[in-house]
């Protein structure tokens, strides 16, 4: 995103808010995969409006499952009351944005952790989730939604347990691992989260204004 020519990102703003002028774009500093920026454009009114580019470019195989899945889980996050930014648009092939990904309305807030009261701020953060699993997506949502178990399960593939043999651990995790997936117990299908996580969580005046990851892409508990 930082080699992007002002030209190619006012062609996404107009793509997006036909109308509409780019005012800034500023990479987002927080961003630990992937690539997001923000921009600010103004209103055919003169009123500005930030939204947020997020670019899937760390899993360039997957990336337009994972991003379709992002943005079908946002939404159905924020039709059950979830604070998550808006989706806007979807780009699964790449040819808007530059790579596969979604654009979101742009949330107030920054990561904080109260040291005053770390309990109540657990706690908040602990019913958060809550609300997440008590999301039942559907079957239209099931055939878009990831299975959440293969994703969770992505260090058993590929050169995973290889890369990380060699850590004293690393033979008692692997092992557990294998020897108790198989007694899972079966649940309800719901909502969940692999992302999870203080630090895409944002907050402003004591309330979480919205989860910003994109970790909703693995949203699907299912059976072993």
């Amino acid at each position: 995103m930082a080699n992007l020519s002002t030209e190619h990102v006012d062609s996404i703003v107009q793509a997006i808010l036909p109308g509409h002028r780019l005012v800034s774009s500023t990479r987002a500093s927080a961003s630990f995969t992937n690539d997001a920026i923000i921009l600010e454009c103004s209103t055919p009114a003169g009123n500005r409006i930030r939204l947020a580019v997020k670019l899937l470019v760390d899993e360039p195989t997957d990336a337009p499952r994972l991003a379709a899945a992002s943005y079908h889980a946002m939404l159905l996050a924020r039709a059950h009351g979830v604070p998550v930014p808006e989706p806007v648009y979807l780009d699964t092939t790449g040819a808007t944005l530059g790579a596969p990904g979604i654009v979101t309305l742009f949330v107030e807030g920054k990561q904080w952790s109260d040291r005053q009261d770390p309990v109540a701020w657990a706690a908040t953060l602990a019913r958060l989730l809550m609300r997440i699993h008590d999301i039942n997506p559907g079957p239209e949502d099931r055939k878009i939604l990831l299975d959440g178990n293969y994703e969770s399960m992505y260090f058993l593939r590929d050169d995973q347990p290889k890369s990380k043999a060699g850590h004293p651990l690393s033979d008692v995790i692997y092992d557990t691992v294998r020897a108790y997936r198989t007694s899972i117990p079966q649940v309800t299908t719901s909502l969940v989260h692999l992302d999870y996580w203080p630090g895409n969580v944002l907050w402003r005046d004591g309330q979480v204004t919205g989860h910003i990851g994109l970790g909703f892409r693995v949203l699907r508990r299912s059976c072993p």
